[in-house]
């Protein structure tokens, strides 16, 4: 474990410790919650796994390459999401893509200038029935 690791820890120990001791004093006291640190928290606008597939369909009803700002901003439209979210949604969007091409499902096809990214789905548009 590294030196900051293990300072971090011992201040986190120390807190709890004052925080007990002041309960004691003070049945009423209530420290302040901790600052969550989940995975995705930035963008809270779709369940676990329904933004992978909402930006898959996307792509794949588009039918002709798009880069992940453009499925972005489409996945905003369609679903009346706040222009703020469009930027975050696009880095998610770009980095379940990368994932999405090493499994296969999704391919990269680069501009002309070959700095830019676009996308394509491997898999035909489903069929709603």
């Amino acid at each position: 474990m590294s030196p900051y690791l293990k300072q971090l820890t011992a201040t986190k120990k120390n807190i709890s410790a004052i925080d007990a001791v002041l309960r004691m004093e003070n049945a009423r006291y209530m420290p302040a919650p901790g600052r969550s640190n989940k995975r995705g928290a930035g963008v809270a606008t779709f369940g676990r796994g329904q933004t992978a597939a909402i930006a898959l369909e996307t792509v794949r009803c588009h039918g002709q390459p798009m880069s992940s700002a453009e499925c972005a901003r489409a996945i905003c439209e369609q679903h009346g999401l706040a222009d703020e979210v469009q930027s975050q949604l696009a880095a998610r969007v770009n980095t379940m893509f990368d994932r999405k091409a090493a499994a296969g499902v999704i391919r990269r096809i680069a501009d002309a200038d070959g700095r830019h990214m676009r996308w394509m789905a491997v898999s035909a548009p489903r069929q709603v029935a």
